[in-house]
């Protein structure tokens, strides 16, 4: 079984990513985080400054 997580950074993003996890833990299965960006707040769909990455790797390692 494989269970895929919508992620935002608030609260509800939150207990989204925490019922993923908790589902995950389910043998055999697997669990894809993706980060949903709203598009309208930036000019790309991708943030160009260069603390975002390390901002998602810290997020995803926590």
């Amino acid at each position: 079984m494989r269970f895929l997580v919508g992620y935002t950074a608030t609260p509800a993003g939150a207990d989204a990513l925490a019922l993923g996890v908790r589902l995950a833990r389910a043998p055999g299965a697997e669990l894809d985080v993706v980060l949903v960006l709203n598009a309208g707040d930036r000019a790309t769909l991708t943030p160009t400054d260069p603390g975002y990455d390390r901002l998602l790797l810290e997020t995803a390692e926590g």
